[in-house]
């Protein structure tokens, strides 16, 4: 990678190639391919354009109740006396008890 990084800083054509095909290249080079369904886009900086690359999000993975009961060791709570030390209510997010 870092080869093929340097050349693409010293060879506008290959470069160019890097922009325009980098799947192509990557394949041409022998370098390790995304995996299947993965697209791979080339971008450059230059003095007007910085590109800042972020993470992909979290994956959206509900986790039933009864499993998050089930790691956390239980609620902690009395479910009908909300007098007690702890101070337990619903979450947003589902019917699961949060006790602090």
């Amino acid at each position: 990678m870092k080869q093929f990084l340097e050349r693409a800083s010293s060879d506008p054509a290959f470069a160019k190639a890097v922009l325009e095909r980098p799947q192509t290249l990557f394949e041409k080079l022998d370098l390790p391919a995304p995996p299947e369904g993965v697209e791979l886009k080339a971008v450059q900086n230059d003095s007007n354009t910085f590109h800042l690359v972020m993470p992909p999000p979290p994956p959206d993975v509900h986790v039933a109740d009864e499993v998050l009961v089930a790691v956390a060791g239980g609620t902690g709570c009395n479910e009908t006396d909300y007098t007690s030390s702890f101070s337990c209510f619903p979450s947003c997010a589902s019917s699961f008890r949060l006790c602090h």
